[in-house]
């Protein structure tokens, strides 16, 4: 079951709106999305691949990058956000993170074939990889 944030659009302002809690990208999800507000990173599992599920995912569900299905919870290299538009190229986010201080929307790309995967089948450089991101349920 995908988690939605309804009003994600309020997010998505000119000035951006101050990044809220410690300016995580947890702390988003855990702030607007219903279902997931206060609730463990440990809870969160990986449900549909973003990209593959593409347009039939709505406006404002939760999404984040995963490792064999659990959102790893590293200081870098992982990342959730609200999705705003999926398309072919990549998807439309409304994101934050410690160093931005700001919540706004950003296009997450499929990056070229030699820059998507480790050799070891993981993904390179998950949190700027549209291939990385799954809903999370």
């Amino acid at each position: 079951m995908p988690y939605i944030y309804k009003e994600v659009d309020a997010l998505d302002t000119d000035p951006p709106p101050a990044a809220v809690g410690d300016g995580s990208c947890v702390a988003l999800i855990k702030h607007f999305v219903p279902g997931l507000i206060g609730a463990p990173t440990s809870s969160w599992r990986a449900g549909g691949n973003v990209l593959e599920l593409g347009t039939k995912i709505a406006k404002g569900t939760a999404i984040a990058t995963f490792v064999n299905g659990r959102y790893p919870n590293l200081a870098h290299g992982n990342h959730a956000a609200i999705v705003l538009k999926v398309m072919q190229s990549g998807i439309w986010v409304v994101d934050q993170w410690k160093a931005k201080a700001v919540i706004s929307a950003r296009l997450i790309r499929i990056p070229p074939p030699r820059q998507q995967r480790n050799k070891d089948g993981s993904f390179r450089n998950p949190s700027d990889n549209a291939l990385a991101y799954f809903v999370i349920e």
